[in-house]
């Protein structure tokens, strides 16, 4: 399993800040659209907020990267930069996808899969030999816990209230939500379909990994067991 962390802050630039820092966000961003495939492209154009073509640009740099590196069971997390990724980038690869009857994509020519997701200033993608889904929160304070009264299965509720602090409360919720959210994203269900997974006990035979890296995130990846590992 290979894990990349990818931060678009350098991408995204407001009315405050510096010309000179803007100037040189908008010269990255052109860069970075020139190593996109033509799908990835497209998709950045019908975007219409700078945050979500940040995001897209950077899930296309992620793509173009692991299919370069062709490396789906490395077992480790890259974290980088734009700058960084582009440095590593050789020339844009055309990427052909597949898509399932839940609209997930995957490589149409390659025996490994992948999965992408996006908060705040972070891509994830994630690729595996074996189906795989992934899911990156930006752990925020929770005003209440009311997803939780409604969706968390009674291990999960009792699991949340042991915790000590309310520092501890909410990175448990935020270890639980994006256990289910991964699972939704490799099951291509959605999160309305898989929400009252009880993560003790899916009902796929999966195994799951949460990073509790980059700082002030939580990540999960659902990987698929299959029998040949």
């Amino acid at each position: 399993m290979q894990v990349y962390l990818l931060s678009v802050k350098e991408l995204v630039y407001s009315p405050d800040d510096n010309p000179m820092n803007a100037v040189l966000a908008v010269r990255l961003r052109q860069r970075a659209i020139k190593m996109l495939d033509e799908h990835r492209r497209e998709k950045v154009n019908n975007l219409k907020t700078e945050v979500a073509q940040s995001q897209a640009i950077g899930a296309g740099l992620l793509l173009q990267l692991a299919v370069q590196n062709e490396r789906p069971d490395n077992d480790e997390v890259m974290e980088l930069s734009v700058s960084e990724i582009l440095e590593k980038l050789h020339e844009p690869i055309q990427i052909d996808y597949v898509y399932d009857i839940y609209g997930k994509p995957d490589f149409a020519d390659a025996s490994w899969h992948f999965n992408l997701s996006h908060s705040g200033e972070y891509v994830c993608l994630v690729t595996d030999n074996n189906p795989v889904g992934v899911d990156i929160q930006q752990m925020r304070p929770l005003k209440n816990y009311h997803l939780a009264e409604r969706f968390f299965s009674e291990k999960e509720l009792a699991k949340m209230e042991s915790c000590i602090n309310e520092g501890e409360k909410v990175e448990c919720f935020y270890d639980i939500w994006v256990k289910k959210e991964s699972y939704a994203k490799l099951t291509g269900e959605g999160i309305g379909k898989t929400v009252g997974l009880d993560t003790e006990y899916a009902g796929l035979p999966v195994c799951w990994r949460v990073l509790d890296e980059p700082e002030g995130y939580r990540v999960a990846i659902c990987k698929a067991i299959t029998e040949a590992g």
